[in-house]
């Protein structure tokens, strides 16, 4: 039996579509990109009303409305200088967390249509060429606030035998990546569709898709997809400042759905492969993973955090 137990807006929903080299591939035999060369966009939303305290923010790398039928008007977006730097209104995705009681998993199910509005936009992956060797590909943001109030409520539903001493791991900062520290989870399955996307669809039908769009599945339960996969939720927390090089922000929860294993892809290269190519009727976007596994390690990183504020004397953490 499942349970719906909150839904919570989040901070920020990240798919990197274009990393995924075999995905491009099919689309590309599906017609993609046959009249003139394009790239396949990126997912992204930022709230940035809980995260900058702003309505609305500049965009980079950002993909014009008319690449996928639609006008700055319609979508609420300002132009600015430059072409591809919209200023674009605050963006709520949200996640619902079920429990299935039975099976003991947690279920996190993403929603990026609110009200008929989609709470995206897609930006070009300035990274794609490199995109297809790296691990992290789905991203998702708590505030911190919610997060708590997510795992209380779990408390109630879910009995914890001992108390977890993990090892943490750090992911240090790069260039475009804030440093993270965090614990691994085990991922049960997920999957992620195309077509979820309605300005996803518009741009691809633009640019040569007639047919139904795929989705990227994963199950642990597959034993063929075990010998090409190995993926992880790195479940842990950032903290970006202006002095490492990023926008002001309170800390956050980040879930990080992470695939290290490295094969050689279908156009002889080295690649990371995000997923199994799938078509199938019910299009969603969710992530499964042991509900034990899950709280146990989502109190040990709030624990970490304490220390870390206690360590720092940081108090504009929460």
């Amino acid at each position: 039996m499942k349970e719906l137990i909150d839904k919570f807006t989040l901070d920020s929903l990240q798919i990197f579509f274009p990393w995924d080299d075999d995905l491009y591939t099919y689309l590309r035999k599906l017609g993609f990109g046959k009249e003139k060369a394009v790239a396949l966009p990126l997912v992204y939303t930022d709230n940035t009303e809980s995260t900058i305290n702003q309505k609305e923010s500049r965009r980079r790398f950002v993909i014009h409305p008319d690449k996928f039928g639609k006008t700055y008007k319609e979508l609420g977006w300002k132009e600015t200088d430059k072409k591809s730097e919209p200023i674009i209104p605050a963006e709520k995705p949200q996640v619902e967390i079920w429990l299935d009681k039975e099976k003991q998993v947690i279920i996190f199910r993403f929603i990026t249509t609110i009200n008929g509005k989609e709470e995206y936009h897609l930006e070009y992956s300035t990274m794609s060429a490199f995109g297809k060797l790296y691990s992290n590909w789905v991203n998702f943001y708590f505030t911190i606030n919610d997060f708590r109030n997510l795992i209380e409520k779990l408390e109630k539903y879910i009995q914890l035998k001992e108390e977890l001493m993990p090892k943490f791991h750090v992911e240090p900062q790069q260039n475009q990546r804030e440093k993270l520290i965090f614990l691994f989870l085990d991922v049960l399955y997920y999957k992620f569709c195309l077509s979820v996307f309605k300005y996803m669809v518009g741009y691809l039908k633009k640019n040569g898709v007639k047919s139904d769009l795929p989705c990227l599945e994963y199950d642990s339960s597959d034993k063929e997809l075990k010998k090409i996969m190995e993926p992880k939720l790195k479940l842990g927390f950032v903290h970006t400042t202006k002095e490492t090089g990023f926008e002001e922000r309170k800390i956050q929860i980040a879930l990080k759905l992470s695939q290290d294993k490295m094969i050689i892809n279908q156009r002889k290269k080295k690649a990371k492969v995000k997923g199994k190519i799938i078509h199938e009727k019910s299009h969603e976007n969710i992530v499964i993973v042991n509900a034990i596994d899950f709280l146990s390690k989502s109190e040990a990183v709030l624990d970490k955090i304490e220390e870390e504020i206690e360590v720092k004397k940081i108090t504009d953490f929460a």
